[in-house]
């Protein structure tokens, strides 16, 4: 158990969400089990999710991000932070408008985490807007890129097997229609490209 969850039991005790019992009992499960505080937490229904966020949020001095409709996560924004440094500091894109770019961090005592977010700010020209995030929220936001992943080795895999079926006539004799059809796996190719 590190810094971190040390506060975040000792503050929910304080708070009157745990028993001096219960956070015993905690503490020792964390030693012995692999997983999340907030999956020990929630664990026979000890503490509510929207309690843990609040806690955190109130520690880390940041606004909570409640996660509701997930939908528009999109494969552009995703893009605003590579897949192996979400997964490394545990932060995601939330939302972008204009320059400012929503982060969700799980744990907001990482400076780590906060410093990868100053160096992605700088390389994108955003500014970073930080959000503490429950672990259940950064694993269906992870999930996401996975999905992504899975989706362009689909689109790479038919452009192929369409481009072995068929000869491709020059560019200047193809018609009208057939640059339409194809206009969706030019703009996956493009999206591949573009990460």
């Amino acid at each position: 158990m590190n810094s971190y969850e040390k506060k975040i039991i000792n503050a929910l005790e304080a708070a009157g969400f745990l028993k001096e019992a219960e956070v015993e009992d905690i503490k020792i499960r964390l030693k012995n089990v692999e997983g999340s505080l907030e999956g020990v937490l929630q664990e026979g229904k000890k503490v509510r999710p929207e309690d843990i966020l609040a806690i955190k949020g109130k520690i880390g001095n940041l606004l909570v991000y409640q996660a509701k409709d997930l939908s528009a996560i999109s494969p552009d924004l995703l893009g605003n932070i590579p897949e192996e440094a979400a997964q490394q500091y545990k932060i995601v894109p939330l939302e972008r408008i204009g320059r400012v770019l929503k982060v969700g961090m799980v744990n907001p005592e990482d400076y780590r985490a906060r410093d990868a977010i100053r160096f992605i700010a700088i390389g994108s020209d955003v500014e970073p807007e930080l959000y503490v995030i429950s672990n259940e929220t950064f694993q269906k936001i992870l999930g996401k890129y996975r999905t992504f992943r899975t989706q362009i080795k689909e689109a790479l895999v038919e452009l192929e097997r369409e481009l072995k079926e068929e000869k491709k006539p020059a560019a200047t004799t193809r018609m009208p229609e057939e640059i339409v059809r194809e206009a969706p796996i030019i703009k996956m190719v493009a999206v591949i490209l573009k990460h």
